[in-house]
């Protein structure tokens, strides 16, 4: 002992330092404004996380409220409880303060985009974002000063959002949370009743105003990411005599796939014979053949028929227009008037409403005789003589 120091003079003097150091503040509990830091340095946001320091405190504690999507929760830290004061997305940030934890339910299926957004703080609080399903600071997914931001949340899954204290702070704030529906796919096929389309075809997406082509080899159109919601769907078949289709209130479903196919019903001909080659006439001798307009198709068939070149004096067509309905047909007679010897010859024009043949040309090719004579046939169907045999007296 020092001389002239007293044991009862440092007994009291030891006695005023430790009130003075009662009496002060804990470090960094004093009030801020915002913005304010500690004088630890806090990593900024969306750069990676330093090592965490220690064991990570888990488990949050009592759930404030659930909330929901285009929420807005006025609230406030204030009073309480410190649960969590690290966090494994970034543990360099001492979260000492109270926190508010709030649990999200993603709607529907799919890959949503949530972003959690806090303002109006008179402290520094920050955003985290942790799941899913399980509310553990070690399971943090996203944070920020004033956002957090998640870009790929299970839709049906919970999470769970924590407003937090940066070294002590608490404060009132107002939290929204926005979330983002992920896009549904649209896909289908636009056919005929025999298959794709022959003509070019189109779907048309409405309020998008958006156009899909269609595949000429397998009908297909699509797929393409929409939005979810509602949509009126236009297809097109260039000629086709149903065109257009509508369908209304097509539902793109979040993160789902919409499949919506078209069917144009349409005529389609065909003839027999196919061609009058090998007929054979005698002058003065009129005779006729018949040909058999066919509508295989789905739909009612209009039809002309024409000779080719215009008006041969040795033919004459018995109708030269109709309309034949879906899976019918109709006989048409052909009128032959040989007014010379010789071999004549030429083509009906068959046009109709079938988009994939609208022209459909019949070859005549006639040989005519002259004289008394006697024609008759052996095996003989137009188109396909087999044996003619002629006697001249």
């Amino acid at each position: 002992m020092a001389p002239g120091i007293r044991p009862r003079v440092l007994l009291t003097l030891g006695v005023a330092v430790l009130a003075l150091l009662l009496a002060a503040p804990p470090p960094f509990a004093q009030e801020r404004a915002p913005g304010d830091r500690a004088p630890v340095a806090k990593p900024l946001a969306g750069m990676p996380p330093p090592e965490a320091g220690g064991q990570l405190r888990t488990g949050c504690g009592t759930i404030s409220a659930a909330i929901d999507c285009g929420d807005t929760i006025s609230g406030t830290t204030v009073g309480a409880v410190n649960v969590m004061s690290s966090y494994s997305c970034n543990p360099g940030w001492y979260e000492s303060g109270p926190e508010d934890v709030f649990s999200l339910t993603i709607p529907s299926s799919g890959l949503w985009s949530v972003t959690a957004m806090i303002s109006g703080m008179s402290q520094d609080l920050d955003i985290f974002i942790l799941g899913p399903a399980v509310c553990d600071s070690n399971l943090c997914v996203a944070y920020g000063d004033s956002s957090a931001s998640l870009t790929d949340a299970v839709g049906g899954a919970t999470y769970y959002v924590v407003v937090d204290g940066y070294y002590g702070a608490a404060s009132e704030y107002d939290l929204y949370v926005d979330c983002t529906a992920p896009d549904g796919v649209l896909q289908g096929h636009v056919l005929d009743q025999v298959g794709p389309p022959c003509t070019a075809a189109n779907v048309h997406v409405e309020p998008v105003g958006m156009d899909l082509g269609v595949d000429p080899a397998t009908g297909a159109y699509g797929p393409v990411a929409l939005a979810p919601g509602s949509y009126d769907l236009t297809a097109t078949a260039a000629d086709y005599p149903t065109s257009p289709l509508y369908v209304q209130g097509v539902v793109i479903v979040a993160g789902g796939t919409t499949h919506q196919d078209f069917t144009f019903p349409r005529p389609d001909v065909a003839v027999t014979p196919g061609g009058f080659v090998g007929v054979v006439g005698v002058v003065g001798i009129p005779f006729d053949e018949t040909l058999t307009i066919i509508n295989n198709g789905w739909w009612v068939m209009d039809w002309e028929l024409h000779e080719s070149p215009y008006d041969l004096p040795w033919l004459a067509i018995g109708q030269a227009s109709g309309t034949i309905p879906e899976l019918d047909s109709l006989d048409v007679d052909i009128y032959f008037d040989c007014q010379e010897e010789g071999e004549f010859s030429g083509e009906l024009l068959l046009l109709s409403s079938d988009p994939c043949n609208p022209a459909v040309y019949i070859p005549i090719v006639l040989t005519c005789y002259s004289g008394g004579a006697a024609v008759f046939s052996d095996g003989f169907e137009s188109g396909n003589t087999t044996a003619w045999s002629l006697t001249v007296p």
